[in-house]
C-alpha cells in the first residue's frame, strides 16, 4: 500500500461521523489497509483533525 492510501482512508476517516466501529476491521476491509497501515490512517485522521481545531481557535482568538 502506498502514502497515497493511507491518506485517502485517513480523508475518509474523518469525514465519518460517528466513526466505525471497530475502526481498524473497517479500514481494513475498505481500503485494503494492513493493521500498521489502518493505524497509521487513524493517527493521520486524528492529526489533521487537530491542526484544524488549533487553526480554529486561534481565528476565534483573533
Amino acid at each position: 500500500m502506498t502514502g497515497a492510501a493511507i491518506q485517502l482512508a485517513a480523508a475518509w476517516l474523518r469525514a465519518q461521523t460517528p466513526r466505525p466501529s471497530p475502526v481498524i476491521p473497517a479500514l481494513r476491509s475498505k481500503f485494503g489497509l494492513t493493521p500498521l497501515e489502518a493505524i497509521q490512517a487513524i493517527r493521520a485522521a486524528g492529526e489533521s483533525q487537530d491542526m484544524e481545531t488549533r487553526a480554529s481557535s486561534q481565528n476565534d482568538q483573533a
